[in-house]
């Protein structure tokens, strides 16, 4: 008798750690698409304490654009930061309660943002000496000789 009480009460104390156990993460979903209507696939989501904006966790969004992000303190400020390339930067600061665990974020339209360049130069330059191991490489055109010069005046 005295050892089924104690199988009873063992049973109760597991069950009630494990239930205050699993309300303390919550987690938010959602899905991203463009101005079109596509899915954002590969999108990073990052979600940042909102006090001080350290990262808590990212995740990327998967072809359909889809993310889920398991795993967040509940009763603490947070923010969520989408970035995806060729889009506006979207955030919003929520919180997550014993109550709503979980954040549906629904369908995010993200916003296009192209900015076009006037023009881009790529220059670069031969360094006049490299050395190589046990090499030493010189580049001729990096010095000024006379058109008579023999390869012991460079």
């Amino acid at each position: 008798m005295k050892k089924t009480k104690l199988f009873l009460i063992l049973l109760i104390l597991a069950f009630r750690a494990t239930s205050a156990f699993a309300q303390t993460k919550g987690q938010i979903t959602g899905t991203l698409t463009g101005t079109s209507g596509k899915p954002v696939a590969y999108a990073t989501i990052t979600v940042f304490e909102a006090k001080d904006t350290s990262i808590i966790t990212y995740r990327l969004s998967d072809e359909q654009g889809r993310f889920k992000i398991p795993g967040l303190s509940l009763k603490v400020s947070l923010r969520a930061v989408i970035t995806a390339i060729g889009h506006s930067v979207w955030r919003r600061e929520f919180t997550l309660t014993p109550e709503s665990s979980l954040l549906d974020l629904g369908t995010i339209k993200m916003e296009t943002d192209m900015q076009e360049m006037e023009e881009v130069l790529v220059v670069a330059e031969m360094p006049p000496v490299v050395v190589r191991k046990d090499t030493i490489e010189f580049n001729a055109s990096a010095f000024k000789t006379l058109p008579t010069a023999l390869v012991e005046d460079l």
